[in-house]
């Protein structure tokens, strides 16, 4: 991901129930046309409020980052409605390029993300304190992943639930994700998602597409926690 998760917009949130919960890089602008309050993210938040011992950490990437403006009237939209959610919470995505990125410009793009306070009410320092970092152990293809164990090799002893296992290009079968989620949440990991092969450079560009879409992964989570 090359990134740095800023909790720029929501935090505070109370402990749930599930051992494995969501982190998912919602890299799809809100709206398909101006102010149709965020009508491309609906689905996602009907998937968060129909799981609600299920916590949702969606990562906003504007452009490579915050944008140029913290005053876009379509992520503003979002981004509240996200936030009004009990058992979700934005963060921003900031670019690093695994190193590369000059400390000038991350700190720039970080300050951006905090100029988003002044569309939306939410207190950006207040809630430094608050969050729970979660580090992300393995961010890849599920090719990559299927070769690996990152549950074993990635995760320093005790750092189970500070951890975040990302895998993107999936097209593995339903079975094989209700398996992967399982072993998560026997691990006790505490994010994960697995996005679905699509076609598209963007890897992260879809969320809704079985049988690694939003409601599919949110549901197993939450029954693995029943």
């Amino acid at each position: 991901m090359k990134s740095f998760l800023l909790p720029a917009l929501a935090l505070g949130l109370s402990h749930l129930a599930t051992a494995t919960n969501i982190s998912l890089p919602l890299y799809v602008r809100p709206s398909v046309e101006y102010n149709d309050n965020a009508s491309n993210w609906q689905s996602l938040l009907s998937t968060i409020r129909s799981h609600r011992n299920v916590l949702f950490d969606v990562i906003i990437n504007d452009d490579s980052g915050p944008g140029t403006t913290p005053d876009d009237v379509n992520f503003a939209a979002g981004v509240g409605l996200l936030n009004a959610e009990p058992n979700a919470r934005t963060l921003g995505y900031v670019h690093t390029g695994y190193g590369n990125i000059s400390q000038d410009v991350v700190v720039a793009n970080v300050t951006r993300w905090a100029a988003w306070k002044a569309v939306l009410p939410q207190n950006v320092e207040t809630y430094f304190g608050l969050a729970n970092a979660s580090v992300i152990v393995f961010e890849g293809t599920w090719a990559t992943y299927q070769g690996a164990n990152p549950i074993r090799d990635n995760i320093p002893a005790g750092r189970a639930a500070q951890s975040s296992i990302l895998v993107h290009t999936f097209d593995g079968t339903l079975a094989q994700l209700e398996a992967e989620l399982g072993k998560m949440s026997a691990a006790g990991v505490g994010f994960t998602w697995f996005a679905q092969r699509v076609n598209d450079p963007n890897v992260f560009s879809n969320y809704t597409t079985p049988p690694a879409n939003a409601e599919n992964q949110a549901s197993i989570l939450s029954g693995l926690a029943a």
